[in-house]
């Protein structure tokens, strides 16, 4: 169900979206419960003995308490080594996922995010360069204010980030530093919050220090003036009764999406009906199209001197086919990532015409040589780069495609 009002908030360019753990995860970055079996993956066997004895270990993994278990594992490996499995196990994920790309496209101010994670300013970084991430240490902290413009806020910390800038939230103590001690941190939030619209996306309101700001929030926010949440329809948020309540404690309006294979694919598709009614970041306005000025005489003659070559019945040189494959890969390519496979339904057409140029028969095999040929060219000449399956524009492609 599409939210007008949520709509106008989004499109005004001036909210800001609070990102929780479901975009990460998707995208192959390890849940809470996952990323404490693989800390403890990484420990000796001594330690883990030791570890496994401990009855406060113990008692907070019965409890699904997380925090309390990072804690004990602090005590006896240290701070340094703790932080270090945990940056382990981030590096293990891939790219952005869809759900990254999806959120980067659509025009917030800002961005909040408790994930260690630099997928969401990656992905905004392919779309629009000029995301700076921000920590949750010192001087940072104040770079997050409601006035501030192309930022990803890492309440959390950030993996990326230094110590000077960023202390990972993990253990317990770490949490009532931020949230129970009314640290500067918490303050920021508390004002950014209170001054500027949120949409909150992929949380699922169980974090009980996230739950305690956002009481805090809700008592400085107007009624008519909530903060959005796109929420799963489970649990506390099943029923409008509840919704209601929440609301009305909360300050939070609840826009809840079915959940009904796990994988929150309607979560997805909730915000492709948002993207397509909104504004986007991928959106040029302004820019010249590709095709040339209808009166300019040397571009006008320029097509028809091609178009009088390529109808010749004459073989077209090696070099010059691969030329043309080359830029339109790299046109492609500008707007966002593509697999080969993506490439390849794409140039279907060029390769088609350049064919029918050939005196001598070209199979639809020898066609697709030539576009691997023309990816690895791109790749050595360090125009495109190659993430996971997928090619995108290095710094100097895309500088190679501005000229």
């Amino acid at each position: 169900m599409l939210h007008t009002e949520l709509l106008r908030l989004i499109n005004s360019r001036e909210t800001w979206a609070l990102i929780g753990s479901g975009p990460s995860v998707e995208a192959g970055c390890p849940t809470w419960d996952q990323l404490l079996d693989n800390v403890q993956a990484d420990l000796n066997t001594s330690v883990l003995s030791d570890l496994h004895a401990n009855p406060l270990f113990v008692a907070a993994q019965g409890r699904r308490d997380q925090p309390a278990a990072f804690a004990v594992i602090e005590s006896l490996i240290g701070r340094d080594a703790l932080e270090a499995s945990v940056k382990k196990s981030l590096t293990a994920s891939g790219g952005p996922g869809p759900m990254h790309q999806l959120l980067a496209d659509l025009p917030f101010a800002g961005y909040l995010t408790t994930n260690y994670d630099d997928l969401l300013e990656r992905a905004l970084n392919r779309i629009e360069p000029g995301w700076t991430p921000v920590g949750n240490v010192g001087e940072d902290v104040r770079k997050a204010t409601g006035t501030a413009e192309r930022v990803v806020w890492h309440i959390h910390g950030a993996a990326a980030l230094d110590s000077s800038r960023s202390r990972l939230v993990i253990t317990e103590e770490d949490y009532a530093e931020i949230y129970l001690d009314e640290s500067r941190v918490f303050q920021q939030l508390k004002g950014l919050l209170a001054n500027r619209r949120t949409v909150v996306i992929g949380f699922g309101f169980h974090d009980s220090h996230m739950m305690q700001l956002l009481r805090s929030v809700g008592r400085l926010t107007d009624a008519s003036r909530p903060i959005y949440a796109l929420v799963e329809k489970a649990g506390g948020f099943k029923h409008t009764i509840d919704r209601q309540v929440f609301l009305r404690q909360y300050r939070v309006d609840v826009q809840p999406y079915q959940n009904d294979d796990g994988r929150h694919q309607n979560l997805r598709h909730t915000l492709s009906v948002y993207s397509a009614m909104s504004l986007r970041r991928s959106l040029r306005f302004g820019r010249h199209l590709n095709t040339p000025p209808t009166y300019d005489p040397e571009t006008t003659g320029l097509l028809i001197y091609n178009d009088l070559v390529l109808n010749a019945p004459r073989e077209i040189p090696q070099q010059l086919r691969t030329a043309i494959l080359r830029a339109r890969i790299l046109s492609v390519c500008e707007t966002a990532p593509r697999t080969e496979e993506q490439l390849t339904e794409d140039l279907h057409g060029i390769l088609d015409v350049i064919t029918k140029r050939i005196v001598s028969s070209t199979t639809g095999q020898e066609s697709e040589e030539a576009l691997h040929q023309a990816l690895e060219e791109l790749l050595a000449n360090d125009l495109l780069a190659r993430n996971n399956d997928a090619y995108e524009l290095s710094i100097a492609g895309r500088e190679t495609v501005l000229d």
